[in-house]
């Protein structure tokens, strides 16, 4: 990955025209497209967007009623009725009046024409019969008594000698009794509210003080742009009719959305500029330089356009509050410059930089653009275009940084600068300081973060989604007065819940309407429905419709109708009306009736009811809505959904849908994130233990951040969730690195950490100004990522500079500078296993060894110890058996599979050896030795492998104790310490005779491998069991047999066996140091078969040169195989010598040279290994280098050489394959400036026939044409 980034460097190095001229083309390119984007400012995107909140926005759309602006005009005095009519008149004259009213304003309603009211009630009473329900017809009962028509004409008699209105006297005349009362009350029944009322036309709050105007814009709310003119315009009149004693305000969606999209454009700009800016001046302080700052702002500022400029291409707009949250980057891309220039001040060399950097860089990149991009999934479109944007932005910014930068740092800061930028400020000085602490070595500081992360956790489940959109909209002073004075007076209880009932015809949709109605009705005599207002009643059905005039006609009989009649004659005349008065009134009453007429529903529809019924090429939707209780139990509304085509529209059960949507996005957002930067955090590190220690302190930061927002009360929406992905982003990329520095450190010895540490800490600290500024946003939406962005930016530094360090010494460095290998999370896999599984055998051990005594208390002892320790035998052989990394091999086993009864000595003391020699035979018991000290489990171990104590086999006592033992039928087993120079004493050889036991030799090896001593971490490894022989109880060599076999032949035993066992050894030297070095070396290994070949020809003792030596693998497998050899290892790739001295298994007997082969100054050799390299030389310096290294070689001496023989000319493609994917595709090898040089086998061997030898060649390949060659100096 690196080596592209370097190539780009280089050949922008030496084509400088080229450089500026990408450079130049691309900014102008992205530039263009970006001046091209529009924004969007619709506040209501950040509403989900899937299947029951799209149809929820749809709804919303259909209520036009709701796109109202309502203007009131309110005074504090009482009488001041006529006053505000003509404030209100005055201005909707003046709004009329403007010249581009017409292109904003739809409506304007400021009273009620009573001409309208009188065709209203004309209509009415032409279709009296379809407005009356059945319950009507008991009032009319009532009404149609001799007595109550008496009172009535009486009324009526009295209106009509008032000062009344004629609409009223007419009123009078055509309906004496009222009977159309009933009717004129489904007017009533369209106000869903109380509070209003008409006064001369206008309408009026009921304290007479608020009058109201109803505008109806063009545009719907979210056309923020069009409607931006309205609002100034409404601005404008307001501040002119406002005076002492009358206020205008005018409160809408469509006056919130102009106040929250102008506020979010008033806050990006002020923010982020103020921002900028004091980031600048904190640069120019730390850098002293007003050049470094604005270079380390251009990633930025190419992220940004590059970013605008491919979301221009994709889709062509963006919202201004994923802009303004995108903020939340600008310390992310930041970090990608610091990186860059304080690694320089670091090394001096910009391509050591790009060399270092590249790989982090580019792997925190990724990971942080894919947990961005991860929002693109997300229901709302905002977060969408915040993830997208996001992405984009750091896409650009790193490209820029690793390509662009590095160049322009060449060009514009020199070594003078340099030198300035060291100089140690009193400031900067303090904040070197705090970065160059080091808390993971304070047990009281790892202490504090324990105790505070569990303490976090504990609070993290109290926070919780707050799903309410009114929090995070922005509401100016002049609003909320304006909102104030609609609301503050408002005495009806409850809520307001609008129904759409949606039909493909007005027809269909007002059926609908009236099948809710018995539902409504029910709700309502149980008080769950305060009241309901729709057009149902203005507006019936046909087939309504007719049952209501076959109700009339049922009723009003002719009979009926003469009583009524004889009545009203009777009491009119009395009163002096004249006999035809009525007339109107007696027609009414015999008329038949038939449906309404189309043009009737047409006026009712167009001039009275046109905000209840939207219509459009989708069909008809009738509104209707109803006051309910604050808190609606869902089964109220699972009531409704029988119904087809209803849509209920209730802020709270939106809410309820919107919350749980929020939550699983949440969910989603962070289990998509999480698994994606974990993947390439393991794929980047090859080691899943890495990529834990990289994103166990996300984890552990995420509590924290929970955990402070539970504290503190704070809690997530929709807009600062962004959170999650700016911490994973930010954590992510600040693990990487210090992760990065650690493993440089390790495997090579560069300590780039501190570089890092000063780069993470800017980051931060840039970051915090940038989201820190949020906190002065005046818009809710903005200001909301602010405290969540300081407390999450804080807790990632402080656990990405604890934790990691912390955890990387644990597993890697605490163990390496001990001599002991890495603990990987296969190894503390098998140590927990095995030690969970000996866990478990002790106690069961103990219970049986509880009950086997309590047997032999009943005089059972010898058949309950013999069951006991078989019991004993077969738990040990199930716990060797199920240690999988245990691969035993047993030899020579003839005396101890026996029933005879030995004194078995045995070369080793470790645990795992002991567990091996009580899974032999249940006649095995382990003696202790007085000297040795022993561990916990060791002390549990000899307490439960037999039903009596283990005894201390001091030497004055070991008679009577090996006696016992093989007198009674047990092996009783004595561990050598063979580090002692007498491996036993005369005394204790001497009490074996006197005990006349017989000695079995066992020899266990490879346990050491597995089990390092002083350690507890199990390791994969080979043991071998091996039974040496037995020596006769009165053998008078005894004691020189013992210290034969446990010196010489021990030593012949670690001599013949295979380097295949310290495989698994020398490669933990190897983890954790990336994983192609790691499986290189698994593979590389495995086809040289351990080098075993290789310890056969080269002497146990001496001088060894590798010449080409790579990485140390066969160096490494030499120096386990013998502590006699001295071996230097040369290779031309420093890298690789970096690699191969950084081992925690080097010691004094290897030496890494980086140098040419050429030029190395060989000292009198025993042995020198060419394998490989010939092929980077000349064919004249090959026979230099073969000749010199001969040369070199003491008599005896032997010289290895391994290459490709160019006369094979088929098997030779294999060879020229494999080197032209090292070097030239992979460049895994460097090459010299000399071309690749094979050389055929006759020219290797005519170049030593000067010095008499015999060359051997060893061929054993099939698809190349390496070939081995040796040599012996005589």
């Amino acid at each position: 990955m690196n080596r592209i980034v370097v190539f780009f460097y280089e050949f922008f190095k030496t084509n400088k025209p080229v450089f500026y001229t990408v450079l130049i083309s691309l900014f102008v390119a992205f530039g263009y497209f970006t001046s091209k984007i529009s924004f969007q400012d619709d506040i209501t995107k950040m509403i989900p967007d899937d299947a029951s909140t799209n149809k929820y926005k749809t709804a919303i759309q259909d209520i036009r009623i709701l796109d109202k602006i309502i203007v009131s005009f309110t005074t504090d005095q009482d009488g001041m009725e006529d006053s505000l009519i003509a404030a209100a008149d005055r201005f909707v004259s003046d709004l009329n009046a403007q010249p581009q009213s017409h292109t904003w304003i739809t409506e304007i309603r400021n009273e009620i024409d009573e001409t309208r009211v009188a065709e209203v009630y004309e209509l009415l009473y032409n279709n009296l019969p379809v407005y009356l329900s059945p319950s009507d017809y008991a009032r009319i009962d009532s009404i149609t008594t001799d007595s109550s028509i008496k009172e009535s004409i009486d009324r009526g008699y009295h209106k009509l000698i008032s000062p009344a209105s004629l609409v009223l006297k007419q009123f009078v005349l055509k309906d004496p009794l009222a009977i159309s009362s009933s009717a004129l009350g489904k007017l009533q029944g369209m106000q869903a509210e109380e509070n209003y009322e008409l006064y001369n036309g206008h309408i009026f709050r009921k304290d007479k003080k608020t009058l109201v105007v109803f505008i109806t814009p063009k545009y719907p709310p979210n056309k923020t742009r069009e409607n931006g003119p309205l609002i100034d315009m409404l601005n404008k009149a307001a501040q002119t009719y406002s005076g002492a004693t009358v206020n205008v305000n005018y409160f809408g969606a469509a006056a919130v959305a102009v106040a929250n999209a102008r506020q979010i454009e008033a806050d990006i700009k002020i923010i982020a500029t103020t921002a900028i800016l004091v980031i600048l001046v904190f640069l120019y302080l730390f850098y002293r330089s007003w050049s470094l700052p604005f270079l380390m702002m251009s990633p930025i500022l190419f992220g940004g356009v590059f970013s605008l400029a491919m979301i221009y291409l994709i889709k062509g707009s963006i919202s201004a509050i994923a802009i303004g949250a995108g903020s939340v980057i600008i310390g992310i891309a930041l970090d990608y410059s610091f990186h860059v220039f304080a690694h320089y001040q670091h090394t001096r060399s910009i391509k050591a930089v790009v060399n270092d950097i590249a790989t982090p860089m580019l792997i925190g990149s990724v990971s942080t653009v894919g947990a961005f991009f991860s929002l693109l999934y997300v229901h709302s479109e905002i977060l969408s275009d915040f993830g997208l944007f996001a992405g984009l932005c750091l896409i650009g910014a790193s490209l820029f940084a690793l390509l662009f930068l590095p160049h322009l740092i060449e060009a514009f800061v020199s070594e003078k600068q340099l030198d300035k930028n060291e100089e140690v400020t009193k400031a900067k000085s303090f904040i070197l300081k705090v970065i160059q602490v080091q808390p993971e070595k304070s047990k009281l500081f790892i202490g504090c973060i324990a105790v505070l992360t569990l303490i976090f956790v504990y609070f993290s489940n109290r926070v919780s989604f707050d799903s309410d959109l009114s929090k995070i909209n922005y509401m100016s002073d002049e609003l909320r007065v304006a909102e104030n004075a609609l609301y503050q007076n408002d005495t009806s209880a409850g809520k307001s819940v609008f129904l759409l009932f949606k039909g493909k015809t007005i027809s269909e949709a007002i059926y609908r309407n009236e099948t809710a109605l018995p539902i409504i009705d029910s709700f309502k005599k149980q008080d769950i429905i305060h009241r309901y207002a729709g057009i149902s009643g203005l507006l019936p059905s046909d087939s309504i419709q007719l049952k209501r005039i076959a109700a009339w006609n049922a009723y009003w009989t002719p009979e009926k109708i003469a009583q009524v009649q004889q009545s009203v004659a009777v009491h009119a005349t009395a009163l002096g009306f004249r006999p035809e008065a009525f007339t109107p009134f007696f027609e009414l009453l015999s008329k038949k009736y038939a449906v309404m007429r189309a043009e009737d529903k047409t006026f009712m529809q167009h001039v009275f009811l046109k905000d209840y019924i939207q219509q459009d090429s989708n069909g008809v939707v009738v509104i209707a809505s109803m006051r309910v209780p604050q808190t609606v139990d869902n089964k109220v509304y699972s009531t409704f959904d029988k119904i087809p085509g209803l849509t209920i529209l209730d802020r709270q059960l939106f809410y309820n849908k919107f919350l749980v949507i929020i939550k699983d996005d949440f969910n989603q957002i962070l289990m998509s994130t999480s698994i994606l930067v974990f993947l390439i955090l393991l794929i980047s590190y090859g080691r899943i233990e890495l990529a834990m220690i990289s994103f166990f302190p996300m984890v552990i930061s995420w509590f924290w951040i929970l955990g402070l927002m539970g504290i503190f009360n704070i809690h997530f929406n929709i807009v600062n969730i962004i959170i999650s992905t700016f911490v994973f982003g930010l954590g992510d990329d600040y693990s990487i690195f210090i992760t990065d520095g650690l493993q440089k450190k390790y495997a090579e010895g560069k300590d780039n950490l501190p570089s890092y540490k000063v780069s993470i800490f800017l980051s931060a600290f840039t970051t915090i100004i940038a989201m820190g500024a949020l906190i002065f946003a005046k818009h809710p939406a903005l200001k909301s990522i602010a405290a969540i962005s300081i407390i999450g930016i804080t807790c990632v530094v402080i656990i990405s500079y604890t934790l990691i360090p912390l955890l990387f010494k644990w597993v890697i460095t605490n163990r390496t500078d001990k001599g002991k290998p890495p603990l990987t999370l296969i190894t503390g896999f098998r140590t927990v296993f095995f030690f969970l599984d000996l866990g478990i055998m002790f106690l069961i051990l103990c219970l049986l060894k509880l009950i086997f005594s309590l047997f032999s208390l009943l005089g059972l002892e010898k058949i309950s110890r013999s069951i006991y320790k078989s019991v004993v035998c077969v738990g040990f052989k199930i716990l060797i058996f199920f240690s999988y990394f245990l691969k035993q091999k047993k030899r020579a086993f003839r005396h101890l599979t026996k029933k005879d009864a030995f004194l078995i000595l045995v070369n080793d003391e470790t645990l795992l050896t002991k567990c091996i020699l009580l899974s032999l035979h249940s006649k095995v018991v382990l003696l202790k030795d007085p000297t040795a000290s022993y561990t916990l489990v060791e002390k549990a171990l000899f307490y439960i492998q037999d039903l009596k104590p283990a005894p201390v086999c001091a030497a004055s006592q070991a008679a009577s104790i090996i006696s016992g033992y093989v007198g009674n039928g047990y092996s009783p087993v004595y561990l050598i310490d063979t580090r002692e120079a007498a491996v036993v004493s005369t005394e204790f050889v001497s009490a074996i005779k006197e005990a006349n036991a017989e000695v079995a030799i066992l020899f266990i090896t490879g346990t050491e491998l597995s089990l390092v001593k002083n350690d507890w971490v199990f390791n994969r490894a080979h043991i071998t069991i091996q039974e040496q022989f037995v020596i006769a109880s009165d053998s008078a060599e005894m004691q020189q047999l013992i210290t034969t076999a446990f010196t010489r032949q021990l030593d012949e035993i670690s001599v013949n066996r295979s380097m295949s066992v310290y495989f698994n050894k020398i490669l933990t030297s190897y983890v954790y140091k990336g994983p192609v070095l790691e499986w290189y070396y698994r593979i590389k290994v495995g086809l040289e078969d351990s080098y075993n070949e290789f310890n056969t020809l080269v002497p146990r003792k001496g001088v060894i040169y590798d010449l080409g030596c790579g990485y140390g693998f066969l160096d490494y497998f030499l120096m386990h195989q013998s502590s006699e050899r001295i071996i230097t290892g040369v290779d031309y790739d420093g890298e690789k010598i970096i690699v191969a001295n950084h081992s925690y298994l080097k010691n004094d007997q290897l030496t890494f040279i980086e140098n040419d082969v050429m030029q190395v100054d060989m000292k009198d050799a025993d042995a020198i290994i060419i394998l490989d390299v010939l092929h980077y030389l000349s064919a004249e310096n090959q026979r230099i280098l073969i000749r010199r290294s001969f040369e070199k070689l003491n008599p005896g001496g032997i010289l290895i050489i391994r290459d490709g023989d160019s006369s094979q000319e088929s098997k030779h493609k294999g060879t020229k394959l494999t080197e032209f994917f090292s070097t030239k595709l992979l460049k895994f090898n460097k090459q010299t400036e000399e071309e690749l040089c094979f050389i055929s086998s006759d020219t290797i061997i005519k170049t030593l026939e000067d010095y008499n030898v015999q060359v051997s060649v060893v061929d054993t390949t099939v698809y190349t044409s390496n070939i081995m060659y040796y040599v012996v100096k005589q």
